[in-house]
């Protein structure tokens, strides 16, 4: 995104502004520059001062210091007729000094935390790592090298640590799946070994048909059927 380009600081001529919105644009900034400049003088040098501005609207703007009866009074060199007043000027006047104190303090930090935050961002512009571990090794000092390493050794541990649990848990579930796909295959078998002699009888057809023989207990085969199948093998 292109910056916009300003014409920056110009001068400009001493004559009445003939535009209407320059000229209560140009008569705002003098205002306040004017009434700055005020204040600053009398926090500088300690002096007494009024001013009393009209727009170009006719709406009044005023500054005294440090009260508007105080310096009309001195401008026409009258004195005040108790003491009251001089006891309020001196309060007006230390609680200037005292609040002048406190924004130029204010707006030391206000300056300090613009250019501490114009650091951080180019800083953050510069930064090109997107880890602890990428930092540049030499822009370390001793203890920050020392530091990195103990880092460094932890993080190994623990990746070491969880790859052994990984390998545990995959080993144990293939254990635990093929115990579960033996168990299916013999569950389907059928084993028949030696029938009884109370069941001779009954089974005399399967035992014919096998092959067997004599009227006791008969074996048959080493194979996997259904003995109540029909047809024999």
């Amino acid at each position: 995104m292109e910056r916009r380009t300003s014409r920056g600081r110009q001068k400009i001529a001493i004559e009445k502004i003939e535009n209407e919105d320059d000229c209560y644009a140009t008569f705002s900034k003098r205002r306040l520059g004017l009434l700055k400049k005020a204040s600053e003088l009398c926090t500088l040098c300690d002096v007494d001062i009024g001013i009393i501005i009209f727009s170009p609207t006719g709406k009044p703007f005023s500054f005294f210091h440090p009260t508007m009866d105080s310096v009309v009074n001195r401008y026409y060199h009258i004195r005040p007729s108790n003491s009251s007043s001089d006891i309020f000027e001196n309060y007006v006047r230390n609680k200037v000094n005292e609040l002048n104190g406190t924004l130029d303090a204010i707006s030391e930090r206000v300056e300090f935390e613009k250019k501490r935050a114009e650091r951080l961002n180019e800083i953050e512009e510069k930064r090109v790592v997107k880890g602890w571990w990428e930092a540049p090794i030499q822009e370390l000092n001793k203890e920050q090298v020392q530091q990195k390493k103990s880092m460094l050794e932890n993080f190994i541990n623990q990746a070491r640590n969880r790859m052994e649990e990984l390998k545990m848990n995959e080993a144990s579930s293939s254990s635990s799946s093929s115990s579960m796909h033996t168990q299916g295959d013999f569950s389907n078998a059928v084993y028949h070994g030696f029938v009884p002699n109370s069941n001779a009888n009954s089974n005399a057809g399967l035992n014919s048909s096998a092959g067997a023989s004599g009227s006791g207990a008969g074996y048959i085969g080493t194979s996997y059927c259904n003995p109540f199948s029909r047809g024999g093998h």
